[in-house]
């Protein structure tokens, strides 16, 4: 539908959702950037990785040769209007603490989540006002992670939407205190059936799959 994580990606979808997830890693030169892989590879004009690439040389590819350009983490925070939650994930330890610097002062209700526990500690550590969120892989043990979660002091457990299709699992999470967020949705089937699971925000990478699932 549109090249992800970048501003135009954004900017069109802001009438047809609730809040915007975005990737954060940090680039050679320091500064951090959006861009789910480490690598440049799969959606860019350029190769390499992300972590071995200048910011200068990386503000010069396009993704999925559309035109549109990778962008910062304060360029994000720039696009995104306060009326919109705005979803970071912390792809890498190191980012936490830059990345939280600047969520802090956000205008947005901001979710700081990650697979990695000690970049949710450090997010926590550095900004303790974000909420956060511990996000778990397809097949993952929703108790463990649910204990994890409450030992980080996490609002939120976001699993993949399979487990939130697994018997009460829904349920499980919100009754230990925890709001829950399903990812990511790429088609309409699943999406009926999580709604009726009280799933409280599913994150999807195309708007368009909420509207065919009515």
């Amino acid at each position: 539908m549109y090249p992800e994580n970048t501003l135009v990606a954004i900017r069109r979808s802001l009438s047809h959702v609730d809040g915007i997830e975005v990737d954060v890693r940090r680039c050679a030169s320091g500064e951090l950037v959006v861009f789910h892989d480490d690598r440049l590879d799969r959606v860019t004009d350029g190769s390499g990785l992300v972590a071995e690439t200048s910011w200068d040389e990386l503000r010069r590819l396009t993704i999925d040769g559309s035109g549109a350009k990778i962008p910062r983490l304060e360029d994000v925070i720039d696009a995104v209007p306060d009326t919109h939650r705005l979803v970071v994930e912390l792809k890498e330890l190191a980012v936490a603490t830059d990345a939280c610097a600047l969520l802090t002062d956000a205008p947005q209700d901001v979710l700081v989540q990650s697979f990695l526990p000690p970049a949710i500690a450090a997010a926590n550590r550095v900004a303790p006002e974000l909420q956060t969120g511990l996000l778990a892989r397809a097949g993952a043990d929703l108790s463990v992670m649910a204990a994890a979660a409450s030992n980080l002091e996490c609002q939120f457990v976001n699993p993949h939407y399979a487990a939130c299709l697994d018997g009460d699992a829904t349920d499980r999470l919100h009754d230990a205190g925890f709001t829950v967020y399903a990812w990511t949705i790429d088609g309409p089937d699943p999406i009926a059936d999580l709604l009726a699971r009280n799933v409280d925000g599913l994150i999807v990478d195309r708007w368009d799959v909420l509207e065919e699932a009515g």
